[in-house]
């Protein structure tokens, strides 16, 4: 039986160089996003092992967002997507309830306020 971590990597490196993202006026490339979700996952690795551990992110669906979560979700994380339009108290109780160790986000605009614990901007605990 093939694995999810297989089936996401294989659909990063096989096949053309095809934009594989187009959203909000920006298209990536298939190598472009490869090259996003392993920064991604050096920046997961740099807060210890992400298997098993429970990550929330927060913010609009974008291709950095997007790159976290396939990096996630190959290294073996529970990944609890937060949408940014979420009332602020929602999202709170959401990143509680996943029992979040690591909460990234995307908006940067306050918007998780009250701040959960944790809460920081991508690439930070």
């Amino acid at each position: 039986m093939t694995s999810l971590a297989t089936l996401l990597h294989r659909g990063l490196t096989e096949g053309h160089d095809t934009i594989l993202i187009a959203a909000d006026g920006a298209a990536v490339t298939r190598t472009e996003f490869r090259a996003m979700v392993a920064a991604a996952r050096r920046a997961l690795w740099s807060y210890g092992d992400p298997r098993g551990r429970r990550i929330a992110l927060h913010g609009a669906v974008t291709p950095p967002l997007l790159a976290f979560l396939i990096a996630g979700l190959i290294d073996g994380a529970v990944v609890v997507p937060l949408d940014a339009e979420l009332p602020a108290l929602r999202k709170v109780q959401m990143i509680e309830l996943a029992q979040a160790s690591l909460v990234v986000d995307f908006e940067g605009d306050g918007s998780l306020a009250p701040r959960a614990p944790g809460a920081s901007a991508p690439g930070a605990t």
